[in-house]
């Protein structure tokens, strides 16, 4: 989805990412095969860049480091790989992580606010 083979996520609950003027961010479908989905990208409507992705549901935000331009050092080390798809030709990752083509399958949705 960023054009990249691999990016760093951060999830967190809803309530404990927030923006400094939500009224300033424009909203548009994360997924496009799915775009009433929960999740939506926010970016600012001033600039167009990136800020986080937001759910509708009011359950999780996330944040793409190196996209979103937070500081990826400040972000603890990722503990395994989400969202892997061999059909695009790479490589499984083969740092003694593991390797989910979803979220880890202990992963729960929180509750929404």
């Amino acid at each position: 989805m960023t054009g990249q083979q691999h990016t760093h996520v951060a999830f967190f609950n809803w309530g404990d990412l927030t923006a400094d003027h939500p009224e300033k961010m424009a909203r548009q479908p994360f997924n496009k095969d799915n775009p009433d989905g929960p999740l939506e990208l926010c970016t600012c409507s001033e600039c167009g860049a990136a800020l986080m992705l937001d759910d509708k549901e009011r359950r999780i935000r996330v944040a793409v480091p190196n996209v979103m331009g937070y500081d990826d050092a400040a972000f603890p080390d990722a503990t395994y790989h989400a969202f892997w798809d061999e059909s695009k030709g790479y490589p499984k990752p083969s740092d003694g992580r593991p390797v989910y083509d979803g979220l880890q399958p202990s992963f729960t949705w929180p509750a929404g606010v």
